[in-house]
This record gives structure tokens, C-alpha cells and sequence, in this order.
């Protein structure tokens, strides 16, 4: 095969890391597409460009990576968004929630019931025997198979057809399920230890299930209790993988060109807390330190203007601050 790249008898070369090898050289390239793009380092892909003086990249890729945004956005690559879902797909729903037998049962059975098959990833190969025999006694009714990266090649590609057969119902896993797998019939997923995994290889595990109109549901199990926030960002998240098309770029692209996204300064609370309290006549005064309703109080003589600047007072203050809201203005005299 390399010797066919070399003398140009091959037109087109689908490969691994393998492709960017020395001894790996082409006659006459000039387009490279590469998938899953986060999986590639720079160094890598200028490899590629660098074989051929004029060669045209495509890159494709669920989880952009910052500098490919970067690039975009500044103009020196194109970029393309495919935003809308395919016919009848339905938004994959999320949960992270500690890990539980009872979430564990009761989500397999709901998914068996309605004839689907389960992923369970699990990814310690010492210890997946040991969970097969816990997911065997707490769903005994469940065809359990194993299927990691370890084992011999016939055996693994055995395994996998069965499942797609659906001579199983619960395939019990390692991450060898990222990529490369088309299953219609799967649709619920529970992720073992999420927290060892990063965010673009929960999103590419997660898109194992939810590929056909079935609803897919997607279990992020932790040993301790999740956070209130990282249970309503994996919500969220869920939410806008269905809109996607309502975002200017769809997953990745929002976060770096959306507009009131977390740590915009827009969205940021004034550092300057409004203080709140009572005088004898249960009237409620509020200072507020907001230049803006500073300015807009001033323009109806309202605080803030030349009365704030002469020091009028409260009738139980010593002296006013100057900005007074708009429901405290009929309590403030004249100083």
C-alpha cells in the first residue's frame, strides 16, 4: 500500500496516525480530510500541509478546539456549521447524579422494556469482571457481554456484531465505543466515573446513543455528589445540542462568540452591593452605586445631580449618599 501512494496507483487512502509516518509518502496529494480533529495535535496536521506545498484541509469535529476557533474567527480559515439535526432526532436528555444502584436498575429496565439496548462504560479492564458479577445480580434479567480493547481481535469483533444483532442487552465497556459505532437500537448509556473523563470524550460517548427517534438517555455516574451547577451545565448543555441552530456556531463556537455567555462582563454582578434598610416610617431607602441610574436620576433632578452634590439628607441620615432611587425621592429635603 505505501508503495502504491508513493507511485500515485491509489487515489484514495483512508488511514490512521499511520498516514503521517516518514515512510509514508504520496505522489500527488491534494486534499486531506481529517475527522475527530481534537484527536490530532498541531504539529500533526502541519505535517500534512507541509507534505505538499498547496494542499486543501478539511477538518470535521463535534468539540472544536480553541485555536481552530481562533483561526475562524480571525479570518484565516473558513468554517462551516452543520446545525440542523437529522429527520426525527431527538435531543439527547443528561443527568450526573452519584453513582446508585438504584438509578442503574431503574434506568436499564426502562430501557429494556421498550425493547432498546444499554452501553455501561466502565473503563478498568481489572475490574470489569468485577462489575459484570454486580450488574448480573442487580439485572438478572439483562444479557450482559464484555467488550474492551484487551482482548483478542476476533473476539472483540464478535462481541460487537452480536450486540448489533441484539443478542445482548447491555454491552459493558470501555472508551473502545467512542468512535466508530452505529447502533440505532442503543439509546441509554451510563458513564462509570465521569469525573476521570475530559468534556470532549463525554460528549463523543455520549453521542453514542440517540441515532435514530427513540428518546436516548445519558447517565454521567459519580462517586460523590455533583455539584448543583455541573448538573444544570449538563442540562443545559443537553438544551443547546437542540437548538444548536439557534447559536451562531453551534457546539464550541457559541462559547467563544455568544453573547451573554458565563464570564461575559456583561453578566457579571456590580462588585458594589445596594444597601437596604428601614426608617421609623417603614419607608424602604436604597443606595444604589449604578453610574447609569446615577446619570438617569440626574436628568429628572432626582439625586445624583447638583441637589446630591450639595449634601441633601435623609430625615434619619446625617447626610445622603448621592444617589437616592426614584421610591426615595418624596423622603430626601433639600440640604
Amino acid at each position: 500500500m505505501l508503495k502504491d501512494m508513493a507511485d500515485g496507483r491509489v487515489d484514495v487512502v483512508i488511514g490512521t496516525h499511520k498516514l503521517i509516518s516518514k515512510d509514508a509518502r504520496f505522489a500527488r496529494l491534494g486534499l486531506v480530510i481529517i475527522d475527530e480533529e481534537h484527536r490530532f495535535g498541531v504539529r500533526q496536521k502541519e505535517a500534512l500541509k507541509a507534505l505538499r506545498a498547496e494542499v486543501d484541509v478539511l477538518t470535521l469535529t463535534a468539540t472544536p478546539i480553541p485555536r481552530t476557533l481562533a483561526l475562524s474567527l480571525e479570518g484565516l480559515r473558513d468554517f462551516s456549521v452543520i446545525a440542523t439535526a437529522p429527520q426525527k432526532r431527538l435531543a439527547i436528555k443528561t443527568f450526573v447524579s452519584p453513582f446508585s444502584e438504584g438509578i442503574v436498575r431503574e434506568a436499564c429496565l426502562r430501557e429494556l422494556k421498550r425493547g432498546g439496548q444499554i452501553y455501561f462504560l466502565h473503563n478498568e479492564v481489572d475490574t470489569i469482571e468485577t462489575m459484570q458479577s454486580r450488574l448480573a445480580r442487580l439485572i438478572p434479567e439483562a444479557r450482559i457481554a464484555i467488550a474492551h480493547g484487551q482482548m483478542p481481535e476476533r473476539d472483540l469483533e464478535r462481541v460487537m456484531r452480536e450486540f448489533t444483532q441484539q443478542r445482548h442487552n447491555i454491552l459493558l465497556c470501555s472508551t473502545i465505543i467512542e468512535t466508530g459505532i452505529d447502533n440505532p437500537h442503543a439509546n441509554t448509556i451510563l458513564i462509570n466515573r465521569a469525573d476521570k473523563f475530559g468534556l470532549a470524550q463525554l460528549h463523543q460517548l455520549r453521542g453514542r446513543v440517540g441515532r435514530s427517534h427513540h428518546q436516548a438517555y445519558a447517565y454521567m455516574l459519580t462517586p460523590h455528589r455533583p455539584r448543583r451547577r455541573a448538573r444544570r451545565r449538563a442540562d443545559h448543555r443537553g438544551q443547546e445540542a437542540a437548538r444548536s441552530h439557534t447559536d451562531d456556531g453551534g457546539a464550541g463556537f457559541g462559547l467563544l462568540s455568544g453573547h451573554a455567555r458565563p464570564g461575559d462582563p456583561r453578566r457579571r454582578r456590580s462588585a458594589r452591593r445596594v444597601a437596604v434598610r428601614r426608617d421609623p416610617g417603614d419607608r424602604l431607602l436604597a443606595v444604589h452605586a449604578d453610574a447609569r441610574t446615577r446619570g438617569a436620576l440626574a436628568e429628572e433632578g432626582q439625586g445624583g445631580g447638583p441637589r446630591a452634590a450639595a449634601g441633601h439628607r435623609h430625615r434619619d441620615q446625617p447626610a445622603c449618599r448621592p444617589c437616592c432611587l426614584r421610591t426615595t425621592a418624596a423622603t430626601c429635603t433639600s440640604g
